[in-house]
């Protein structure tokens, strides 16, 4: 979670999923991998059944960023790039979201 003021201090999006609000929240966590686990645990989110809005996958010169993000409407994107937008980031497939029974 960021303030929207923390969110701003780092230059941030202001309508960014990291100011969490009762629609959308989301989270980065490092991976110091090279690339070595990084991969597999984005393959693993992309692929599964977890109800993310996006993840993407971010590779950088020390190790791996993942953001992923929940949003009351979802989207599954699945996303990989370089951190700090040094590239565009390429749209991954991802599973479909089963539909509960009703």
């Amino acid at each position: 979670y960021r303030s929207p003021e923390a969110n701003q201090r780092i230059g941030g999006a202001p309508g960014s999923q990291h100011i969490a609000t009762g629609s959308q929240a989301a989270a980065d966590f490092y991976l110091e991998s090279h690339r070595k686990y990084g991969q597999a645990v984005f393959d693993w989110i992309r692929m599964s059944q977890l109800p993310f809005d996006q993840v993407i996958l971010e590779h950088g010169k020390y190790g791996d960023i993942i953001h992923i993000s929940w949003a009351k409407e979802s989207r599954r994107q699945a996303l990989e790039g370089a951190t700090f937008n040094q590239s565009v980031y390429q749209a991954r497939y991802s599973a479909p979201k089963i539909m509960e029974e009703t």
